[in-house]
């Protein structure tokens, strides 16, 4: 058989009377603000001393931050000073590059006849000789005298299988001439193309 015991226990109190007095018993609302008031005219200067440290701390980092601003602020004039002559550079460098535009546009359209007629007197037959040469643009002019025609067709030829002429060159005409004191026959020439490259 089991017993049950159905009597309630009592629930123990907690005891809420310090030295004489209940403590439930104690409105809060207007002892708080007098024991905060104690508490802090007695502890006053614990707080002074733990502000007094925090202002001393305080004036030690002003005083690190004001001179690393000093520092900036040189750094900064000298880098103003700096931004100013990068700004110069640039201004200059734009001058430059626009000259050098000019200066390659120029050397792209130069038409210097100098390789064209080195060329030309390296192929030039020993019984022909050239009595006139010109440039106008691309076109040019060879005019000359042989002593036979097959000089002038060597000479054609081998200016046809140069780099600077087109293979349209052609023999505008041809006139025999006679010497009358040597009685020496030549032929008088005339070559006309355009050239397709100077260099």
């Amino acid at each position: 058989m089991i017993k049950v015991n159905l009597i309630e226990k009592k629930k123990q109190q907690v005891n809420t009377i310090v030295m004489g007095v209940d403590i439930k018993q104690i409105n809060w609302k207007f002892i708080a603000p007098l024991l905060l008031f104690i508490m802090w005219d007695g502890n006053s200067h614990i707080f002074d001393l733990l502000l007094e440290e925090r202002m001393k701390a305080a004036t030690e980092e002003q005083k690190v931050l004001s001179k690393e601003k000093k520092k900036l602020t040189s750094q900064y004039s000298k880098l103003r000073g700096l931004d100013k002559e990068i700004s110069k550079f640039q201004i200059i460098e734009k001058k430059l590059k626009s000259r050098l535009d000019v200066v390659r546009k120029i050397l792209a359209q130069k038409k210097n006849p100098q390789s064209i007629m080195l060329y030309i007197s390296k192929n030039v037959p020993s019984d022909l000789w050239i009595s006139n040469l010109s440039f106008k643009g691309t076109n040019f002019e060879i005019i000359g005298k042989s002593l036979s025609y097959k000089s002038i067709g060597i000479f054609l030829e081998s200016l046809r299988s140069s780099i600077f002429f087109n293979r349209d060159l052609r023999l505008d005409g041809t006139k025999t001439e006679i010497d009358k004191e040597t009685q020496t026959r030549t032929e008088a020439f005339k070559i006309l193309g355009k050239v397709s490259r100077f260099e």
